[in-house]
């Protein structure tokens, strides 16, 4: 079945819309990196529904965190806030807005157009970022992922397929985090429907990248290696738990129920398949879903850390507080700003 674009596109573009709003109710450069991304993942999908790739750089980055895409020496020691800015996020939110000639008025999203919506979603996003920065961003840290320099924060910085799949796997981690925070604190308002729609596709985005982070994705010829596969290569630690994970109905069960939605509504856009239909399965899927894939998996990747300390120190440094009392000051890597 062929459907008209006007839906897909006016989704695609509302969601950046809305995206770019929340960047702007934030002063944390690392949120906005974390919102921005979202911004590029709807951008490719849209330059594939419309038929013409123009923002091959951004796609590039896009595949490596997707686990798209194998590129040798790509994005080892990387970092991708630098490229990550308004300068390059608003010329895909005008390339988007200028290929949407007729949009879809079922898609608009009240928060956006509606003045008491918009009201009600600007009074809370604020508040609800400063929570998640607090819990995960401040003070002084040890955060490793491709998106996250703070200037408080230590980062390691190394070349190779072990560092990058923790690069990954904590960026995804990250992403689903917040995307977790924004829809617990909005999917019982019925107005905010389409700010926690489209948290629940980050979660959703996001679950199944830890996932791709862990094993390579066998429906991608040309997957990244997953943790699996570069513990086997280099011969490093125990993969026993990878392996059980690999073979557990409700991991294999939840992923490709997770996937079916994030292949048609969010990592991709189906053409063909119709868009009440999609957002149907979207709201009828059980978030614990989400947090069962996601628990599963960071419970096999902490038992398959803790065989090898290399593995270990690496699966620790996704995210943890330094709490040294001599420590006065951490002097380190700032991207460029976000504004």
């Amino acid at each position: 079945m062929t459907t008209s674009l006007d839906d897909r596109k006016t989704f695609l573009l509302e969601s950046s819309r809305l995206y770019d709003a929340m960047i702007r109710m934030t002063t944390s450069e690392v949120i906005r990196r974390y919102l921005a991304f979202r911004i590029i993942v709807n951008a490719m999908a849209f330059e594939d529904v419309v038929g013409k790739r123009s923002h091959p750089r951004l796609r590039q980055i896009r595949n490596v965190l997707l686990a798209h895409k194998q590129e040798d020496d790509f994005f080892e020691g990387y970092k991708a806030a630098d490229e990550i800015t308004n300068a390059t996020m608003a010329p895909l939110l005008a390339y988007m807005s200028a290929e949407t000639q007729g949009t879809d008025a079922n898609y608009l999203v009240p928060e956006l157009a509606d003045p008491a919506t918009h009201k009600r979603f600007s009074n809370l996003m604020p508040r609800v970022f400063n929570v998640f920065h607090e819990d995960f961003l401040s003070g002084f840290r040890m955060i490793n992922n491709h998106l996250c320099y703070t200037g408080g924060s230590i980062q390691e910085v190394s070349a190779g397929a072990l560092p990058g799949v923790f690069y990954r796997y904590h960026s995804s981690m990250a992403l689903f985090q917040l995307g977790q925070y924004v829809y617990n604190n909005t999917h019982t308002e019925a107005d905010l429907l389409w700010t926690a729609r489209h948290a629940k596709l980050d979660m959703l985005l996001h679950s199944q990248n830890l996932a791709d982070s862990v094993f390579k994705d066998g429906h991608n010829p040309h997957s990244i290696d997953g943790l699996l596969e570069v513990m086997a290569s280099e011969g490093i630690g125990d993969p026993s738990a990878l392996v059980t994970l690999k073979s557990n109905p409700k991991f294999t069960t939840a992923y490709a129920q997770i996937r079916q939605i994030r292949n048609k509504l969010v990592g991709h856009m189906d053409k063909n398949a119709a868009l009440p239909g999609l957002l149907s399965a979207l709201d009828g899927m059980s978030v614990q879903t989400v947090h069962d894939l996601v628990n599963l998996v960071d419970k096999a990747v902490w038992g398959a850390s803790n065989t090898h300390i290399a593995l270990r120190i690496r699966y620790v440094s996704g995210n943890q507080p330094v709490t040294n009392p001599q420590i006065v000051d951490i002097s380190g890597l700032k991207p460029s700003p976000y504004f």
